[in-house]
């Protein structure tokens, strides 16, 4: 987004870290930890020194097992404050990012809008696919 904003309509995150100019990653990290526990054992990796941030989270099997199916890559970049229509679409039942941390991000770096989807977990695109399809053409559509 920021290396093409000329491209971009609409950002959406759905129950996902939102980048922010005023959250750094180990913000996000260590609030992460702290509500929901350890990453057990996942590692991250530094590969632009520990003075850096983490350039990459490698979950581990255990807790891929009993969080989510799916691994996360984290990449340093430049942020500006424009939001260029960013939305969220929440997810009640997310184990691997809780509501309560979902929300906070939200109120940290509020997107333009916020949508809602409950009874679902992380892949809300397998459980609940055609509110999630709904909703990506709602946004579509009011940033088109």
């Amino acid at each position: 987004m920021e290396k093409f904003p000329h491209k971009i309509s609409a950002a959406v995150f759905v129950t996902a870290f939102m980048p922010s100019p005023y959250l750094k990653y180990n913000t996000k990290l260590e609030e992460l930890t702290q509500r929901q526990g350890s990453f057990m054992d996942s590692q991250c990796f530094y590969d632009e020194g520990p003075e850096n941030p983490p350039t990459t989270l490698s979950l581990g099997p255990n807790f891929l097992a009993t969080r989510l199916n799916e691994e996360l890559v984290t990449q340093q970049v430049k942020l500006t404050k424009k939001r260029y229509g960013s939305s969220f679409i929440a997810c009640d039942q997310d184990n691997s990012l809780e509501e309560s941390l979902q929300m906070w991000m939200i109120e940290m770096n509020p997107p333009h809008e916020v949508k809602d989807i409950n009874g679902t977990d992380h892949m809300v695109m397998f459980t609940k696919p055609l509110k999630l399809f709904s909703y990506l053409g709602e946004i579509a559509k009011k940033y088109n």
